[in-house]
């Protein structure tokens, strides 16, 4: 609990440290463009500032003392009204009480009606009091409202005199006319900056993201297809370049590889689709083939940087497809006289798709073999159907997807707690695979945070499925 409230305090604390770094820079930026579109002679440009000040002064007491004298006389006006109706209604009251049922047959009938008509005529002078008293306290509001603006604007009049005869500073001066210019866009700015994130996840957490739910899953294909197999998941991994097989590998994960394996560069993994090569990483990479028939030989993969990562092999058969991110590929494996096929699926329409951040798909056809990293490790979720008839499931958070086959439906669900999203702990939205496939999964995240650039980078191969 206190590391929790230590952890908040001091993000609190950076926070406002860098907003007020941020509204005194804005400040100082607007401040030097002032000074560099106003007149050099700073004694002129002050004189004239402070002739100015006192100009506007003398207006905004006059308009001030208008703008009272207005208000009382309204009140004064108003006064009258009140007390001219509470006198008609007193009268009114008083013939009420001579109007008693039997003063009817013991006075004279004259002075009853005298009395009624008297009655009659108080009530509609009150009436009339009150309508008008009515229609003068809006003018009184808005005088009031004006003699309150009258009275702010001489308050800052007297201000600004006070700062300019205090100091004659270029600087504080030029920052003092900086902060009353744009006063207003620097306070926006500044609630924007520590309260727009805020607005900005409760919207997405509690009014998009049950709506981006509760929309179409994204089917890429209905075709049901052999599902691909992982094999044995380790922190380095082997398997067997069979007589007339190639890979494409990565130099990075490339641990080991036996004599005899026709060794040669390829500069990149696709000559049909260079850009997705440049950024999934399979450039200046190996390609690796066994010319010699009657032998396989052994290829080791693991990673050079990060020994915690594991790797492992997925089988894709003939007539069977998997989409994966590329940047989790360490190499493809093609059987022999198999050209590598892939397709990259554009999903542009879909605000699930703008949403997540992830416009396009690319998906590997069998036969071929993927050799795969994650981190640390890796493990399969085959989704079949069960014994009661029901459709199966996976969830999974999105950043732990590695690959699945296209016939799943992939539909975003909200994450459950609005403060593990808040604080970064956890994404808006889990990846929700549902039907008869094969889901690839990271069984967890690395701890650490990854730098400005790499989450930009990251963020960007994303966007088109890398």
């Amino acid at each position: 609990m206190f590391s929790s409230l230590r952890k908040f305090i001091s993000w609190a604390f950076l926070k406002l440290v860098f907003g007020m770094f941020i509204l005194g820079s804005a400040v100082t930026i607007y401040a030097l463009w002032l000074f560099e579109h106003d007149d050099p002679n700073f004694s002129a440009v002050y004189v004239r500032h402070v002739a100015s000040l006192k100009e506007q002064q003398t207006t905004a007491q006059l308009e001030r003392d208008a703008a009272a004298q207005e208000l009382a006389g309204l009140q004064q006006e108003f006064s009258s009204y009140e007390e001219r109706a509470a006198r008609a209604a007193k009268i009114a009251a008083d013939l009420q009480e001579m109007q008693s049922w039997w003063k009817r047959f013991v006075s004279d009938r004259q002075q009853w009606r005298l009395n009624a008509q008297g009655i009659e005529r108080m009530q509609q002078i009150e009436k009339e009091s009150k309508q008008s008293a009515n229609k003068l306290r809006r003018n009184l509001t808005r005088a009031a409202v004006r003699l309150g603006k009258e009275e702010q604007a001489l308050e800052s009049l007297s201000t600004q005199m006070q700062v300019a005869e205090w100091s004659d500073s270029r600087i504080i001066y030029y920052l003092y006319k900086s902060w009353l210019a744009g006063q207003w866009i620097f306070i926006g700015l500044s609630c924007l900056y520590f309260f727009g994130p805020t607005l900005r996840k409760l919207g997405l957490f509690y009014y998009f993201a049950p709506r981006i739910a509760r929309s179409r899953p994204l089917q890429l294909t209905r075709v049901s297809a052999p599902f691909p197999w992982l094999g044995e998941s380790r922190t380095v991994v082997e398997t067997s370049l069979w007589p007339g097989e190639t890979a494409r590998v990565r130099k990075r994960y490339l641990q080991s590889v036996e004599e005899g394996v026709v060794r040669e560069s390829r500069l990149l993994l696709s000559r049909r689709f260079p850009f997705t090569s440049i950024l999934s990483g399979f450039v200046h990479d190996v390609n690796l083939r066994n010319a010699r028939a009657g032998r396989d030989y052994r290829l080791a993969f693991a990673h050079h940087k990060n020994p915690e990562n594991q790797m492992a092999v997925v089988h894709v058969p003939e007539g069977g497809s998997l989409v994966v991110r590329p940047s989790f590929l360490a190499g493809i494996i093609l059987p022999p006289g198999q050209k590598l096929r892939f397709r990259l699926r554009w999903q542009l329409f879909r605000w699930q798709a703008w949403l997540t951040g992830q416009l396009r798909f690319v998906e590997f056809t069998g036969p071929c073999r993927l050799v795969v990293a994650g981190r640390p490790g890796l493990r399969a979720e085959r989704l079949i159907v069960r014994e009661d008839g029901a459709v199966p499931a996976c969830r999974t958070s999105q950043d732990k997807t590695i690959g699945f086959t296209p016939n799943l439906e992939y539909r975003l669900i909200r994450t459950t707690r609005f403060w593990n999203y808040y604080r970064w702990a956890a994404t808006l939205f889990d990846a929700s695979f549902k039907g008869v496939g094969f889901v690839l999964i990271q069984t967890s995240l690395p701890g650490r945070t990854p730098g400005i650039w790499s989450a930009t980078r990251n963020r960007a191969r994303k966007l088109i499925g890398l």
